[in-house]
């Protein structure tokens, strides 16, 4: 860190990277605007001096990590030019992180809560979200409970930049929520959703049917299935 002072990008995604080299990277490279940390063992600890000394950070990618709401937040207080959060298959991170995100980053155009833990992402940070950040092209919340259809389609009605949505073993990936989606977002392009084994559910042509009458800009669809009946 010491000899790249001006380092922008860095990826240490699935490596052995931890606090000590990070926060030696936080005090030295102040024009850090990449950073993906995907898999890797940083703690709070790290993430917080990588909010105070890197102002200029656009890009960070958390999934798989230990941080929790106190660091996520910090960032968004101190990084208002951020514009993709990843922290997808974290355990401590909660609306009150993503609504500090929400509040401090309207520049956001990427959103990854997917598989966070259950009830930590609701429906009232997704309806700020809508409300705030315009300018979003994705969004994904795939097998995350507690975020409702008219949650997600009232964000694809104030963003209408959203391109990318998935919803794929949530709440909102039931055959009515997902006809609701495509009838009131047509502008997406790349939808992934679920639909149940049980032969007691709509079929499932009939969701696909109705996405793609509405959505004629998509691009790509993908279909999972879930053994759980969605209501």
């Amino acid at each position: 860190a010491t000899h790249c002072p001006q380092l922008e990008f860095l990826d240490a995604r699935e490596t052995k990277v931890a606090d000590a080299g990070l926060s030696a990277i936080a005090r030295q490279c102040h024009n850090l605007q990449h950073l993906a940390l995907c898999e890797t063992q940083v703690t709070d600890a790290s993430i917080s001096l990588i909010a105070q000394h890197c102002p200029k950070l656009e890009h960070l990618s958390l999934a798989e990590t230990q941080v929790s709401d106190a660091s996520v937040s910090l960032i968004a207080q101190r990084c208002g030019n951020l514009r993709h959060l990843d922290v997808r298959l974290t355990s401590r991170v909660t609306d009150a992180s993503i609504r500090e995100v929400v509040n401090h980053c309207p520049k956001l155009t990427f959103l990854d809560v997917g598989a966070t833990a259950e009830g930590a992402i609701t429906d009232a940070s997704l309806q700020a979200l809508g409300q705030r950040c315009s300018g979003l092209r994705s969004l994904c919340f795939r097998n995350t409970r507690g975020i409702t259809a008219a949650t997600t389609v009232g964000v694809g009605q104030h963003c209408r930049q959203l391109r990318d949505l998935n919803i794929a073993e949530s709440d909102a990936a039931t055959h009515t929520a997902v006809k609701q989606i495509a009838e009131k977002c047509r502008q997406i392009e790349r939808l992934c959703i679920s639909q149940p084994t049980t032969n007691t559910d709509p079929p499932r042509a009939k969701t696909i049917l109705a996405v793609a009458f509405e959505c004629r800009r998509l691009k790509h669809l993908e279909v999972s299935l879930v053994e759980r009946p969605l209501q």
